[in-house]
């Protein structure tokens, strides 16, 4: 496992992170992160987490359409929040499968971003745990429940242009890339690490 001192930001908040390039997200923080870790998961205040994954198959990028009754429309990847007793990758998982039907397996832990959002109870700080993932086939059908419209599989600079969000695109960038270096090593083969 390689550890990473670096200089992270984000809902408000500067500090050092010391983060995990191995199988998992950030591992533990220090300096003015500390004091904000500590209240960030599970606590009353306005913090969140979300797991979600990039799915890929045969060298293409699931994405799902939103439409929230007219209010939000975009092109988006499959995440959703941690259930009470669940683990990350048991929520990418599942998220995906719900989200848009789609069976596929973790390859590997890409990285965590972070937004934040306003609610009437005050503003919400998200970190979003992403992972590469490798899907069965092609197949998906959009989870019509939370307002998603449509889906499918996008070559990677399509993806990337539909994609709403930069945090998003970003994540894609660095699990592509991950992906096609996988590939050339021949270790793109499936690991059956579905809930």
């Amino acid at each position: 496992m390689v550890r990473i001192l670096t200089q992270v930001s984000g809902c408000g908040h500067t500090g050092l992170g010391v983060y995990s390039e191995g199988n998992g997200p950030l591992l533990f923080q220090v300096g003015d992160w500390t004091e904000w870790s500590k209240q960030q998961e599970g606590s009353p205040m306005n913090h969140a987490v979300s797991c979600g994954g990039i799915v890929i198959f045969r060298g293409k990028i699931l994405v799902l359409y939103k439409n929230y009754r007219g209010r939000y429309e975009g092109w988006v990847l499959p995440k959703g929040t941690v259930e009470p007793g669940e683990e990350y990758e048991e929520t990418a998982i599942r998220e995906v499968k719900e989200e848009s039907g789609a069976d596929a397996s973790i390859m590997k832990f890409i990285g965590t971003s972070q937004y934040s959002f306003s609610v009437p109870e005050g503003e919400v700080c998200k970190n979003v745990h992403w992972y590469l993932m490798m899907a069965e086939n092609y197949y998906s059908k959009p989870q019509r429940e939370e307002y998603f419209v449509d889906s499918g599989y996008y070559k990677y600079h399509e993806a990337t242009h539909l994609l709403k969000f930069q945090n998003e695109r970003q994540m894609l960038e660095k699990a592509y890339k991950e992906y096609t270096e996988m590939r050339k090593a021949g270790l793109w083969v499936p690991n059956h690490s579905k809930v």
